[in-house]
């Protein structure tokens, strides 16, 4: 037991897990943050390197910004990490010299299209995103930007290269990604629980001001002392909406939501929720048996009460449509695995109730609470008069406005606030379209938006196709995961571009790398039994 859990992966991740969480609390100096960056790059150099993507899975949403100088203290340690894995993954097995020798072949070409269309759509994306180093008012924020699609985009290559060679890694990048999800449901647990005890202000300028410094630096520090997500208000109440480790409350819940398919994944192969099972009458059954299917029944639980903590409107209303997926597919018969979802979707409607419950308590120690605040906010989903809704609506038309004028390059990948009129350093606070599609329309161009929209679809085709299968392989469960995840995350990004976070992309990295991955992996198996 000693051997199986601690490991050197796992113990670097709990001493790097340690030392970040004393540092961006105030226990220890922010210059502990290199040594943090030396152990992650010392485990990926001198480990095999799927143990190095998966300390890199674990750590996305607590990867820490190293303070290089006063006025830049905001270069973050997953850009070395994933720079490190990239190139040991080129180097070893020559891999990037057997893909450029693959090129000149002309069998590669005859069937790339066939089996790596979502490969060829993302690529597609990136070059023309690359192209707005041409169009650009501001050619260095461009560039930055640029490389950073890039930086992660590589990850992506990582992953689903390591996955498609040994799909029995996608096991364990899913289980590493779970582990990040579960400290982040526990940071953000004692966070709204410590609302109840202090008073609002000192908690605002705390977290500001102590922990998001030191986490990402100071000029998001100084974005977050004056305006933020974190808090909700309903007529004269104040309530923390639930945010964790993460900059914002939509960045939170995205990643919660992203870690559905890994989490149905590992139910599935720990054979917890025997609805899983091929035949009818024991697809019907939901059974707990031992303090382990309680314990993972009730981490479910936790996370889709955190993702309705975080406040995030959007999140809540987008859930109808992984809902009506499911309604349809209990139409065409495919039961076994849509009973899954449906117990999903149920269980997050009825966790409403706790909800109204938690949040009639006082918080800060200076507002009332009651059940009435909370209709209200509810209620305001629909309420195109309040002032989020209304300030995204004009958004929304302006940024039409002038993709209708520029439909071909868009502005700019990285100069969206001069569409308007605003200061381009406001892109640092998250300034944005509030809706990823406009987004990529408005800066990169219609043609990037149509290879945005492929890569999408092509992710959901795939999964879909998986489900008329009634297989009860491991492989398939995933897949329908991943449907019921992008879907909820599709419908809710027509309200925000915060997909563009860099925990956030990461994580879509990982669970798009690991589907793109099995599937390749499976091409590959019919393809070796077809000779």
């Amino acid at each position: 037991m000693i051997r199986r859990h601690f490991t050197r992966l796992n113990i670097v991740y709990g001493v790097c897990l340690s030392l970040t969480t004393l540092i961006i609390f105030g226990f220890l100096p922010r210059e502990v943050s290199f040594f943090v960056a030396f152990l992650y790059s010392a485990f990926i150099l001198f480990s095999p390197t799927d143990q190095g993507v998966s300390l890199i899975i674990r750590s996305i949403p607590f990867f820490i910004a190293l303070p290089l100088t006063e006025s830049f203290d905001n270069f973050n340690t997953w850009r070395i990490a994933i720079l490190l894995i990239v190139l040991k993954w080129g180097i070893e097995q020559n891999r990037v010299l057997l893909f450029l020798r693959a090129l000149r072949k002309k069998e590669y070409w005859d069937s790339v299209f066939e089996t790596k269309k979502l490969e060829i759509y993302g690529s597609v994306f990136l070059f023309l995103s690359t192209l707005s180093l041409l169009i650009g008012l501001n050619a260095e924020e461009t560039l930055l930007r640029i490389i950073y699609l890039f930086n992660i985009a590589a990850f992506f290559v990582v992953v689903r290269s390591l996955v498609s060679e040994t799909p029995s890694f996608a096991k364990a990048f899913c289980r590493d990604f779970l582990i990040g999800v579960g400290m982040i449901l526990a940071f953000g647990l004692v966070q709204f629980i410590n609302a109840y005890t202090v008073e609002f202000w000192r908690f605002h300028w705390w977290w500001a001001g102590e922990v998001s410094l030191a986490q990402y630096g100071t000029n998001w520090s100084n974005v977050v002392l004056t305006d933020n997500t974190w808090f909700s208000y309903a007529g004269d109440t104040l309530r923390l909406r639930i945010f964790s480790v993460f900059p914002d409350t939509h960045s939170f819940p995205m990643y919660v939501i992203m870690g559905i398919p890994c989490f149905v994944t590992l139910l599935f192969l720990r054979k917890r929720l025997p609805f899983f099972a091929y035949q009818a009458k024991k697809a019907s059954t939901f059974v707990l048996r031992s303090l382990a299917d309680y314990s993972v029944f009730i981490g479910f639980v936790v996370a889709y009460l955190a993702v309705i903590l975080s406040g995030t409107r959007g999140i809540w209303l987008a859930s109808l449509a992984p809902l009506v997926l499911v309604l349809l597919w209990f139409h065409r018969g495919g039961k076994p695995y849509a009973k899954c979802v449906l117990y999903s979707c149920v269980l997050f409607v009825l966790l409403f109730g706790v909800y109204i419950g938690i949040v009639s308590f006082k918080q800060f120690q200076e507002t009332e609470s009651t059940s009435s605040a909370t209709i209200e906010r509810l209620q305001s989903v629909v309420d195109l008069s309040e002032k989020s809704n209304s300030g995204r609506l004009y958004i929304w038309e302006n940024t039409i406005r002038y993709t209708i004028d520029h439909p071909i390059w868009g502005i700019g990948i990285a100069n969206y606030p001069l569409i308007l009129g605003e200061d381009i350093q406001t892109s640092i606070a998250g300034a944005s379209a509030h809706n990823v599609y406009l987004h990529i329309a408005s800066t990169t161009g219609v043609p990037s938006l149509i290879f945005a929209f492929l890569f999408l679809y092509e992710l959901l085709r795939r999964g879909l196709r998986s489900l008329h299968s009634f297989s009860t392989r491991w492989e398939v469960v995933y897949q329908m995961g991943t449907v019921f995840a992008l879907l909820w995350l599709a419908f809710y990004l027509m309200t925000d571009a915060v997909l563009f976070d860099e925990r956030i992309l990461l994580g879509f990295m990982v669970i798009t790398g690991i589907a793109a991955g099995l599937y390749a992996s499976l091409h590959k198996q019919r393809s070796l039994s077809m000779k």
